[in-house]
Parts: structure tokens; sequence; C-alpha cells
């Protein structure tokens, strides 16, 4: 199972994959104005942010077949951690799923 380690700033994504570095010339600013039209963060602005997260990660061209784990010490992913998932060290796919679900029913609660 390889380890994969990130970054996020509003500039740029670092990963750090199997001891080599890659860096995006996007970052949270870029996904933001991609995918949130008319200011306002719903549900159609989440989908468009993954979608502009998977085509990041395309970037990469990484073998989707190796199982990876995930590690990021950012302060964003803590906070989003403490919110979706009790603050759990490992999250899998169907809990990241769940969570995605979870805060799309509830957009207008964690907008107030």
């Amino acid at each position: 199972m390889e380890l994969i380690e990130f970054s996020l700033a509003p500039e740029a994504i670092q990963f750090r994959i199997n001891g080599q570095q890659f860096k995006t010339a996007t970052g949270l600013d870029f996904i933001e104005s991609q995918s949130i039209r008319y200011r306002r963060l719903d549900a159609l602005a989440l989908e468009n942010m993954m979608n502009v997260i998977e085509e990041i990660l395309e970037q990469l061209k990484l073998n989707h077949k190796i199982q990876r784990i995930v590690k990021t010490s950012d302060t964003y992913m803590q906070q989003i951690s403490q919110l979706f998932f009790n603050d759990e060290a490992f999250i899998d796919r169907i809990k990241l799923a769940h969570a995605f679900n979870e805060f799309v029913e509830h957009t207008e609660y964690y907008l107030q």
C-alpha cells in the first residue's frame, strides 16, 4: 500500500508519493473559482468541486489499481475531519461518500 502526503494552499497543491514530489500549478483558489458560481456553495458547486479535484488528480497519472493511504496535516483538512469524521485517522471511500452526501443534504445549515 502506498502513502500519499498532500498539502493544500491557495495557489498550489503539493503531493509526495513514494518520496517523489509533485506540485500542481493550481490550488484552492482555482478550485473555488471553477466550482462556486454566484458566490454560493450549493450542491452543484460541490459536484463541480469534485470534478475539478478529479481532473487535478488525473494529472498525476497514478495507477488506480494500487491501494493508497492519504495523509495530510493541513488545518483545513483537520477541521473537515473533526466535523465529518469524528477526527478519525483513516477514512475509507464509503465514509468519504457518506460525509459528502451528508454535507450536500445539509448545505444550507453549514452556510448559516
